[in-house]
Parts: structure tokens; sequence; C-alpha cells
């Protein structure tokens, strides 16, 4: 809503809203647009959420997994 979140700030909005908001995935939608790096910003948001990671492409979801 017109803020802008580091993904260590993102993690915990999106960590808050799994819990009062039922929130049980992080999905990247724009995925011709988006490069490698959002991908695993994607990844590394989900992470610190413990919520699983997809990004959309030709309608279906494909999951996202970043290793250290």
């Amino acid at each position: 809503r017109g803020s802008n979140y580091s993904i260590d700030r993102m993690g915990d909005a999106i960590r808050a809203a799994k819990h009062s908001d039922g929130v049980t995935s992080v999905v990247l939608v724009y995925d011709q647009e988006a490069t490698v790096q959002d991908l695993i910003d994607v990844a590394l948001i989900a992470r610190a959420a413990s919520l699983p990671a997809f990004y959309q492409q030709d309608g279906k979801l494909n999951h996202i997994e970043v290793s250290r």
C-alpha cells in the first residue's frame, strides 16, 4: 500500500499476515518482467516467514527454492 520494505521487513510483515490472515504461500505474479534477483528475493521473503515460494509462468505455479 505505497510502502517500501526491505527483504527482512517484508518477511516480518508476511510472517504476521501468516498468523492473522492465514497466508499460506508467497507468489511472484509478474514472472515475465521478473529478474533472477526478484525470484531470489521472493524465496528469501517466503523463507523468513516459513512459507513456500512460487512464481507464475504460463498460468502454472512453479516452486522457488534457494539454497545457501
